[in-house]
Parts: C-alpha cells; structure tokens; sequence
C-alpha cells in the first residue's frame, strides 16, 4: 500500500515536471505552479515568485487541480475511483501515522493498488489524452516481465 501511493506521487511529479517546462509553464499562474512542484510561493521585489522552501501539498489537492485543469470537471464523491482512492490514503496515513492498533486486508490492499492505477490512468487521459501504457495489466504483471 505504501508503495503504491508512493508510485502515485511520483506519477504526480513526473506530470508536473512535463507541463512546467518552458514554455508551456506561463499558462500557469505561479500559485498553481507552486501547488504542482510543493514549492513556497513568497512576495519579492514586487511580485509573486516561487522560493526554494518546500511548501508539501496534499496529494489529493494536486490531483484535483489537475484533474480540473485538464477536464474542467470537478472530483468529487460520484467517482468511485476517486472516492476508493481518498479511503486507501486515509489507510497509508494511518499506517504512516498510527494511533492505535490498525488491521488491514487483503481486499484494501488490493482496492489501493487498483484505486492508484485507475488515478494514474484517469490523469493520463486528462493531460495526454491517451490511456495509461500499463494500465490493461491490471493488479497482475505481465508474464514476460517475470522471466
């Protein structure tokens, strides 16, 4: 599970780093862009730039902007990949920060890794307008990837 909400952030820097590069980052404002890189975002000499301090964003927030960005369709709980995602990271956050005693299936674990892919693949269609390469495969490798 934890592995596979990491995989996600890192899907979610990859796209950043792609849409941000010069120059196609003009079409976002430095707020949105310091949402994207988790960057701070501070007033200097006049205007707004973004600083080197790291300013962390929820995941869930730079999926959404994105997600709305690309589709201009908001998230909310009428998509049950979305809604099976934020259950699976409220999950990971309770392993990552446990309170008490937490058991977890099977069926969740599977439900995270599932939830993760069909997010990557959700964002693939918004920002590349094409399907996730991998994403046909499932919670199951290819078998020529095993040999």
């Amino acid at each position: 599970m934890l592995l596979a909400i990491s995989a996600l952030e890192a899907c979610i820097n990859s796209i950043a780093d792609e849409i941000l590069i010069d120059p196609y980052k003009n079409e976002y404002t430095i707020y949105e862009q310091g949402l994207l890189l988790e960057k701070d975002v501070r007033f200097d000499k006049g205007e707004f730039v973004l600083s080197n301090g790291l300013k962390i964003s929820r995941i869930t927030d730079r999926i959404e902007f994105l997600y709305y960005k690309f589709t201009r369709k908001r998230l909310d709980g009428t998509y049950q990949w979305y809604a099976n995602l934020r259950q699976s990271i409220d999950i990971r956050n309770k392993l990552v920060h446990p309170k008490e005693q937490l058991r977890i299936s099977d069926n969740q674990v599977e439900l995270a890794i599932l939830s993760v892919i069909e997010t990557i693949n959700q964002l693939y269609l918004a920002v590349y307008k094409r399907k996730f390469p991998a994403y046909d495969w499932g919670i199951n490798p290819r078998k020529e990837l095993l040999l």
